[in-house]
C-alpha cells in the first residue's frame, strides 16, 4: 500500500508542479559555489569532445555556446535546452541504472529550475549552468580521458543520491543572490520523525549476471552552418592626414582672453569609409560518428541477508513561521523543494535507508506538495542535508 500511495502521490505532485510552473566547455566551479558532496574535485580538461558520446559532447557544446551572453539570455536558452533534452535522450551511451537515474533525475531538475527562477535570470544561469557541468561529469567515457591524461582530467560526478541530494540543498540557498542569512538556514526543530516498531525481514540472495554491451557507431553529425555579424570600424587608407588647424581668440574667464591654437587635422589624397556590420559565415559540415569498443559489465551478487524495515512512523511538526525577511524568496524555494523531494522519491527511493524510506512514506501521507508549510520545507531541506 505505500508504494502505491508514493507512486500515486509522485504522478498527481509532477502533474501539479507543471501546472503551478510554466511547465544540472567543462567549468570548475568554487566550493562556495557547488556542492561539496558527490562530485569531485578534479581540475577542468581542455578538449574532452573526443571522448564523449553524442549527448555529452553536444551538451559541451552548448556550454560553449553560451559564453558571453547576457543572464536573461542565457537563461532562456538552458531552460529551452533542459526541456529538450529531458524528453529527447539523443545518443546516451549505455549506463548503469544508478548514473541513469542521476542523469534522469538532474535534467528534470536543470528544467524545473529554470523555469522557478526564470525571474531571477543571474542566479538561474548560474544554477543551469553548475548542473551542465555535473550532468557532463557522468559522462562514462571520462574515466578513459583521465586514464589518458592524469595531468588534465575531466571533474567527474559519482552517481547516485548524494550528488543529487547534495545539488538539490545547494541549489535551495538560492545562490547569486543577496539574502539574508535566515533564508538560507535550516530549522533543524522544524519536525521530528518518530520510527515505528522495527521489522526484521529476510531477504535472500541475489544476482545479476555479467552483461556484455556490444560495441557500437555513432551517426554522422551534421554541424550546421553558423553566420554572425562582426563589426568592421571606419578605415582611412592611401592617404595621409594633415592638420590645418589655425589661431583662434577665446576666453577661459572675464579677465582671461588670449589666441589659441585649434588642430584640425583632415585626410587628404586618399579615402575613408565609416564602420558597418559585415555577415561572416561558416559552412555546414558532416562530423563523423564516434565509435566504442564492447564492454564487459561484470555482474554481482547481493548476499542474503536480514533488512529492517520501520512501518508506521510518524511526524511531529513544530509550529514554525516563515521569517518575514524571506516571505518572498520563500516562493521560489518551495517551487525547489517540491521537485527535488519529487525526483528523490522517483529515482532515488531505493537507494536510500530502510529507516529513510519510512520517513519519506510518512511524509507524503501528511503532507500536500501544493501547499507546503514552513515546517514541511524545513523537513525536505533537512532530508536532501543528511543524505548527501
Amino acid at each position: 500500500m505505500e508504494t502505491v500511495l508514493r507512486v500515486l502521490w509522485v504522478a498527481v505532485a509532477l502533474s501539479s508542479a507543471a501546472c503551478g510552473m510554466d511547465v544540472p566547455g567543462f567549468s570548475k566551479k568554487s566550493q562556495s559555489q557547488k556542492p561539496a558532496n558527490g562530485i569531485s574535485d578534479l581540475s577542468p580538461a581542455t578538449d574532452p569532445l573526443n571522448y564523449t558520446p553524442g549527448f555529452f559532447r553536444e551538451l559541451v557544446r552548448v556550454q560553449n555556446a553560451q559564453e558571453g551572453l547576457s543572464d536573461e539570455v542565457a537563461a532562456a536558452r538552458w531552460q529551452g535546452q533542459f526541456a529538450s533534452r529531458a524528453q529527447s535522450a539523443l545518443e546516451i551511451p549505455v549506463l548503469d541504472s544508478s548514473r541513469l537515474a542521476t542523469l534522469e533525475a538532474l535534467l528534470l531538475l536543470g528544467y524545473r529550475v529554470s523555469q522557478a527562477t526564470q525571474h531571477l535570470p543571474q542566479t538561474s544561469k548560474t544554477l543551469a549552468e553548475t548542473l551542465a557541468v555535473f550532468i557532463t561529469g557522468l559522462d562514462p567515457a571520462i574515466a578513459t580521458w583521465n586514464n589518458d591524461h592524469p595531468t588534465n582530467p575531466i571533474a567527474m560526478t559519482i552517481p547516485g543520491v548524494a550528488a543529487f541530494s547534495a545539488t538539490a540543498s545547494w541549489i535551495l540557498t538560492i545562490p547569486e543572490q543577496s539574502l539574508p542569512e535566515t533564508c538560507r538556514t535550516i530549522v533543524s526543530e522544524a519536525a521530528q520523525f518518530v520510527a515505528g516498531e522495527p521489522q526484521n525481514i529476510s531477504v535472500p540472495e541475489h544476482c545479476e549476471p555479467d552483461r556484455i554491451v556490444g560495441g557500437y557507431c555513432e551517426s554522422d553529425h551534421y554541424v550546421d552552418e553558423v553566420c554572425e555579424s562582426v563589426w568592421v570600424p571606419d578605415e582611412c587608407l592611401d592617404g595621409h592626414y594633415e592638420n590645418r588647424g589655425r589661431y583662434d581668440y577665446r576666453c577661459f574667464g572675464p579677465t582671461d582672453c588670449r589666441m589659441v591654437w585649434v588642430p584640425d587635422y583632415v585626410y587628404v589624397d586618399g579615402y575613408c569609409y565609416d564602420g558597418y556590420y559585415e555577415d561572416r559565415c561558416y559552412g555546414g559540415y558532416y562530423e563523423p560518428g564516434l565509435c566504442y569498443n564492447g564492454t564487459l559489465i561484470p555482474g554481482a551478487c547481493v548476499p542474503a541477508h536480514t533488512d529492517t524495515l520501520y512501518p508506521n512512523g510518524s511526524w511531529v511538526f513544530a509550529d514554525v513561521n516563515t521569517p518575514a525577511e524571506c516571505s518572498e524568496i520563500r516562493l521560489t524555494q518551495h517551487a525547489l523543494a517540491k521537485v527535488a523531494m519529487l525526483l528523490l522519491i522517483e529515482q532515488f527511493y531505493h537507494e536510500v535507508s530502510s529507516e529513510t524510506q519510512s520517513a519519506l512514506d510518512s511524509f507524503i501521507d501528511v503532507s500536500d506538495i501544493n501547499a507546503l508549510s514552513e515546517a514541511q520545507f524545513q523537513v525536505i531541506w533537512r532530508l536532501l542535508e543528511d543524505l548527501r
